[in-house]
């Protein structure tokens, strides 16, 4: 988010959502976990027009795209696929 000077990390193996300040380097933990821990996260955007970051992931036969409010932390899945 580069106007609020802020950027979204994802962890790898904890799959949890880190916002980090550009300006001063300190991090907040946003969501703990945003899948569980057999899947994984794949792919991230923000959108700074209106605050929301998409998050893409999971396993071979079972993916989820999840919405995440940047500023609350709050998240619902949009879509989830099994085959």
């Amino acid at each position: 988010d580069q106007s609020a000077g802020l950027a979204y990390v994802m962890t790898n193996i904890e799959n949890d959502l880190i916002r980090v300040n550009l300006a001063d380097g300190t991090s907040t933990l946003l969501i703990d976990n945003v899948f569980n821990k057999t899947n994984s996260a794949k792919d991230m955007v923000y959108s700074e027009e209106t605050g929301i970051i998409y998050v893409v992931g999971g396993q071979k036969f079972r993916q989820q795209l999840i919405a995440i409010d940047a500023k609350s932390g709050d998240k619902v899945v949009i879509s989830s696929s099994s085959f």
